[in-house]
């Protein structure tokens, strides 16, 4: 899950497709730059919605899950959900500087006097 905007998650569905919770909720303006953010950077989207899955699913395992695997098979899964979460997190920062829609929290600028 990817939170994109306030109360928007995005999520892929069984099909692969991005789903955008809560987008019905923000008005028509915001909801229409969410939409072109989305379609603008739908690759790394789909990537880090991938990695955010398998980290999931590889983060239950480390911790134990429901199969509890040897601990030193567990530990030698650590670097690579490491490197999952790094990967994300530069997802992250870069959705972070494009992902600013123009009429969200801003305030109208006053003239100058």
């Amino acid at each position: 899950m990817l939170n994109i905007s306030n109360g928007v998650n995005l999520i892929l569905d069984e099909h692969g497709r991005i789903q955008a919770e809560g987008l019905k909720s923000l008005p028509n303006d915001q909801a229409i730059e969410i939409r072109q953010l989305i379609k603008d950077n739908r690759g790394v989207i789909v990537e880090y919605l991938n990695l955010w899955n398998r980290a999931w699913a590889l983060a239950d395992y480390v911790d134990g899950g429901e199969s509890i695997a040897p601990y030193a098979e567990r530990a030698a899964r650590m670097p690579e959900l490491n490197r999952m979460v790094e990967r994300m997190r530069s997802i992250e920062n870069v959705l972070k500087t494009v992902k600013t829609p123009k009429n969200v929290h801003k305030k109208p600028l006053k003239p100058a006097v």
